[in-house]
């Protein structure tokens, strides 16, 4: 049984690598978002680039709760859990 389980486990953490490499992929793209919008050329206060992205607070929200997933999600996989 023992076994079995540590298989799934295993099975499960390659079949959640994708999810994992889509959700960083997914932060790496709003921050270069984020870059390009900052270095963008032309004369742009802080008031017209802040509507070219985001809210601070949304990105920070994201950054958070994709980050915490992931760490959660690994945890609980390494820790045996057969369903998360």
């Amino acid at each position: 049984m023992h076994t079995q389980n540590k298989y799934k486990t295993h099975k499960q953490m390659t079949f959640n690598i994708f999810r994992f490499q889509f959700l960083t992929k997914f932060l790496e793209y709003l921050w270069l978002w984020k870059e390009i919008i900052e270095n963008r050329p032309g004369n742009y206060t802080q008031n017209p680039r802040g509507r070219m992205f985001l809210s601070w607070q949304t990105y920070e929200g994201i950054k958070v709760t994709i980050n915490s997933a992931i760490e959660a999600t690994k945890f609980l996989l390494q820790e045996g859990t057969e369903f998360v």
